[in-house]
């Protein structure tokens, strides 16, 4: 896949790929290909068409310059696509990720309304799944958009819940343990909790 192509290109000197222009004639090609299907997903998406987003990212900030990969196409996709409300929850969610994490003009109070945008029980844990997937470090630093989440799962009721929480799992599950730990530990805060039960909750 690109994401490996990219790896080649940028890392591989025991077989001489590295910076090798076939290998670079690959990523670009496999560049360009994978936004015209990222644009064209409807219907059913999940883990793979989210990982797609993230080797496209990945592309753009390793090899984009060496390559001369068209950034401002690939933005203009992921606009479309994060603004429309008919493309699948993982898909708006990936799209406002890579824009988050490529352009830097995103700031706490857009991405706190594009959350609230997908708050329903049965899109908050898909569209966070994109999101987290490709801007992780991005929402680490900004504690205010976990409280945006927060509230939108503390009011739902039971069965509102069990509708969410899967999604929601497989969302957090972006996170390594060490930061599942930091954002513990954020939303003990917000309810008054003892902040040293952050480990043993991960750990539950």
């Amino acid at each position: 896949g690109l994401a490996d192509l990219v790896a080649l290109h940028e890392h591989d000197v025991l077989f001489g790929a590295k910076d090798a222009p076939l290998i670079g004639e690959a990523v670009s090609a496999a560049f360009e290909r994978g936004l015209w299907l990222f644009e064209g997903i409807d219907g059913d998406a999940g883990d793979a068409e989210v990982k797609g987003a993230l080797a496209l990212r990945d592309a753009l900030r390793r090899s984009g310059p060496k390559l001369g990969l068209d950034g401002a196409r690939a933005e203009a996709v992921m606009q479309r696509r994060a603004a429309d409300h008919e493309a699948p929850p993982p898909i708006r969610g990936a799209a406002f990720g890579f824009l988050w994490s490529i352009s830097g003009t995103i700031d706490e109070a857009e991405a706190a309304q594009a959350v609230k945008s997908a708050g329903r029980p049965e899109t908050l844990g898909d569209f966070l799944a994109g999101v987290f997937a490709l801007a992780r470090e991005e929402v680490l630093h900004t504690p205010g958009l976990l409280a945006v989440v927060d509230g939108l799962v503390s009011p739902m009721t039971r069965e509102d819940f069990l509708i969410a929480i899967p999604s929601l799992r497989m969302a957090f599950a972006w996170f390594p343990p060490r930061e599942r730990e930091a954002i513990a530990r954020q939303v003990l805060g917000l309810h008054g909790g003892e902040v040293a039960d952050a480990r043993r909750l991960v750990r539950l």
